[in-house]
């Protein structure tokens, strides 16, 4: 199971536990402004939890790709002839960041590479600004990293078979 199957696995647990006890402790109140409170109460913790999950699957995702860009840099100096090996020596000794490790993984006019750097901008205001207004939608974000993932995988596959 990769690390991305147990994140969503066990925020699901915990998504179906909330809910669960939503449903039984708004049973137990007979006061409709109590259920109401309880229901509030509940459903902030959710998105606080979707919150947090969302941040560890976006942290799999940056950490995956600085995996793909390391595996790309040792394929291309393989591969390089002698002017080329010393630029793909510049760039694998440097320290790049998330987006322009990105760029060379995933073609930039695509959507995918738009919804990743959203999902590295998104990750980033929630770990270090506390933004946890953002509208998080778990299912969208687990279907657009499988494709994101999936697609560097291609790209790395068809490099990898290159002579």
């Amino acid at each position: 199971m990769d690390e991305f199957t147990l994140i969503l696995n066990c925020h699901g647990i915990y998504d179906d536990f909330m809910v669960a006890k939503v449903r039984d402790c708004t049973d137990e109140l007979d006061n409709e402004n109590d259920r109401a409170m309880v229901k509030l109460f509940w459903h902030r913790n959710r998105q606080v939890n979707d919150h947090a999950y969302f941040c560890l699957l976006a942290f799999q995702l940056e950490q995956f790709v600085k995996y793909s860009f390391a595996r790309l840099c040792d394929r291309r100096l393989m591969m390089a002839a002698s002017p080329d090996r010393i630029a793909w020596e510049r760039v694998k000794a440097q320290k790049t960041d998330f987006l322009t490790m990105l760029r060379f993984l995933l073609p930039q006019d695509t959507h995918l590479y738009d919804r990743a750097r959203e999902l590295y901008r998104d990750r980033n205001k929630i770990a270090h600004e506390a933004e946890l207004s953002l509208p998080i939608q778990m299912s969208a974000t687990q279907r657009d990293i499988e494709v994101i993932t999936t697609r560097i995988k291609t790209t790395l596959s068809t490099l990898e078979a290159a002579p």
